[in-house]
């Protein structure tokens, strides 16, 4: 691949180098070398042109100048001009300095060159010389999505590149790693190669990555290199990348116990990060009555740690099992204050006994008062018990 790139480049390279052209006055002009090559857009090009006498009589005071036309223009310290005492069989050499237009494409250009007497503005004859131009290539990473990993879990990374400059990237072989060694390829290479790449076009690609558990977390920097070819020679761009290792948690939240309208939680970090500031509070909702405050603070819980917290509420409707909304709120290791929701199951098999036996024993006793309050206004009534009890304190 490398030779046939350059024996098209040598191809592309010759008319430029060795076509002599001729103009009106007899002159031949010839590009002997010019640097760059090829010319870059942006840049500047340092051309060397050989001026020969084919016939004729000599000429004196003869100027040759470049005429400034896209995508080729004097340097701003350039004298467009190169004046002659004497033009002969000898011939000269003369050197210009230019400065190539940023936005041309890759391709062949024609540099304008005409030669006249000094104090003429008449055309002796002018020229067109071909210039190669071969557009920078620059290729960059637009997007990363997600730019946080969390440890242990398996998280596909979209890298997006973009083709930015004026020339297509054909063969572009796109390589990672972490320095570290912290961060890892799960399921694939660490290497992808892409065909092509259009100007302005940009493509996509997911490398699985995986962070080690016992990373710290914080942020940590993978390096992306990108290598293409260009005149024939394997050329590379580094960029290094930032990942936010660490983040969110997740949580496992149970009833603990229930008792008396005092609900009991117990909450677990089941995740791999810390979290802090952990808070869970419960929302109003239809089937639940909260008694004073739904929330209660936590603290800090480190991963595979757990709490109980309490709660005052009474339920609305005695079903056997019914679900709580439970919303937990904390800070994870980046900074950023989270929450989750969850609907915790909640068995109401010891609050309905509870409720059903108080409503079997309230009857009843309310029924045994009433025969005693009963009996004894009878006696009161029929045996005068009262004034009886009043004469017996006498």
């Amino acid at each position: 691949m490398k030779i046939l790139v350059s024996i098209l480049s040598i191809l592309l390279f010759l008319p430029s180098l060795f076509s002599i052209v001729s103009a009106d006055s007899g002159l031949g002009f010839q590009v002997l070398k010019y640097n760059p090559t090829p010319a870059e857009p942006g840049n500047f090009l340092e051309i060397f042109v050989s001026v020969t006498k084919n016939s004729g009589e000599d000429l004196r005071n003869h100027v040759i100048e470049i005429l400034p036309e896209y995508p080729f223009f004097p340097a701003a310290s350039e004298d467009s001009r190169r004046i002659f005492s004497k033009l002969d069989s000898n011939g000269a050499i003369v050197r210009f300095e230019l400065r190539v237009a940023e936005d041309v494409t890759s391709g062949e250009y024609f540099l304008k060159i005409r030669n006249r007497p000094l104090n003429s503005e008449l055309n002796s004859g002018f020229v067109r010389l071909p210039i190669s131009i071969l557009s920078k290539i620059e290729v960059s990473i637009d997007n990363i999505t997600p730019n946080n990993l969390i440890p242990a879990k398996l998280t596909n990374v979209t890298f997006n590149f973009k083709n930015s400059g004026k020339a297509p990237i054909n063969d572009l072989l796109i390589t990672w790693n972490n320095p570290e060694n912290k961060i890892f390829p799960i399921g694939s290479d660490n290497r992808y190669r892409i065909k092509n790449i259009g100007i302005n076009e940009s493509m996509n690609v997911i490398f699985p990555m995986i962070a080690d558990p016992n990373i710290n977390q914080g942020i940590h920097v993978i390096d992306i290199n990108m290598e293409f070819e260009r005149f024939g020679e394997s050329e590379n761009i580094i960029s290094k990348i930032a990942f936010v290792v660490g983040g969110t948690t997740d949580y496992n939240i149970a009833q603990s116990e229930f008792s008396n309208n005092l609900l009991s939680l117990s909450i677990a970090n089941i995740g791999v990060n810390i979290a802090t500031g952990v808070l869970i509070s419960i929302p109003e909702q239809e089937d639940w009555e909260i008694i004073g405050a739904g929330d209660i603070f936590l603290g800090n819980l480190q991963p595979g740690d757990f709490t109980v917290g309490s709660v005052n509420i009474i339920p609305n409707i005695l079903n056997t099992n019914q679900n709580l909304k439970v919303l937990i709120y904390y800070t994870d290791t980046v900074g950023t204050r989270q929450f989750i929701e969850k609907n915790v199951p909640i068995n109401l098999i010891n609050e309905t006994e509870q409720k059903n036996d108080k409503s079997l024993i309230d009857p009843l006793t309310v029924f045994i008062v009433l025969i005693i309050v009963g009996i004894f206004l009878y006696s009161n009534k029929r045996f005068n018990l009262i004034k009886k009890i009043k004469k017996i304190k006498k």
